[in-house]
């Protein structure tokens, strides 16, 4: 969470610069075509990912986001009379909490539907009669043995270490499937902000953000 925080702390001044220079389309077309990079960063995660594999797709997703959050707001609040500011904010912030849930929910739908189907792929190809599966039963089998079990029970640890290692690998490969979904998902955003009506630099409802 560090490498998502700090770099906005140094971004979010930026792209207020901007704002007031830079047509606010460009700002978050920009913003969603480095939010999506950072996305497409995610998309090959193994079991071995960790810290040092998260760090820099979290910094290029860090750097995007204010130039997503703050000129989305200058878009939805642009030629808003001061008199209806108020109701607009009310409005956008609703609306945006309303997409924030749907997103989640959509990926959380994404994450369990790509999980079922990793599983279903891995399970057809861990058949019992495939001779590498019968040799790493085997070798999971002496290694519970050794540890003091049964040879039942020590059969028994092996397919269930088995189990475990084919759901830890759907999963993951789920996690990278919904990364790859995201990615698509600002991409087609990239393409529809050139459809947004030009607002000028710096304009926006007072109080509207």
């Amino acid at each position: 969470m560090m490498w998502l925080g700090i770099p906005q702390l140094f971004m979010v001044p930026v792209v207020l610069r901007l704002s007031a220079k830079v047509d606010t389309r460009y700002l978050l077309a920009f913003g969603c075509l480095v939010f999506a990079a950072s996305c497409f960063m995610n998309i090959h995660m193994t079991a071995d990912s960790a810290y040092s594999q998260m760090v820099w797709s979290n910094v290029v997703r860090a750097i995007s986001m204010p130039f997503i959050m703050q000129p989305v707001s200058g878009v939805a609040t642009a030629n808003i009379p001061p008199a209806q500011a108020g109701s607009a904010s009310g409005l956008f912030n609703v609306m945006r909490n309303l997409g924030g849930a749907v997103g989640i929910s959509m990926v959380g739908l994404i994450l369990t539907v790509r999980e079922h189907f990793h599983s279903n792929i891995i399970t057809e190809h861990l058949s019992l009669l495939e001779p590498a599966t019968q040799e790493r039963i085997a070798a999971l089998t002496q290694r519970f043995v050794s540890l003091g079990s049964g040879s039942e029970l020590a059969q028994m640890r092996a397919l269930a270490a088995i189990d475990g290692i084919m759901r830890r690998e759907s999963n993951i490969m789920a996690f990278s499937d919904c990364f790859y979904a995201m990615g698509v998902a600002f991409l087609v955003g990239f393409l529809f902000c050139f459809l947004l009506k030009k607002v000028e630099p710096g304009s926006g409802a007072p109080g509207a953000h």
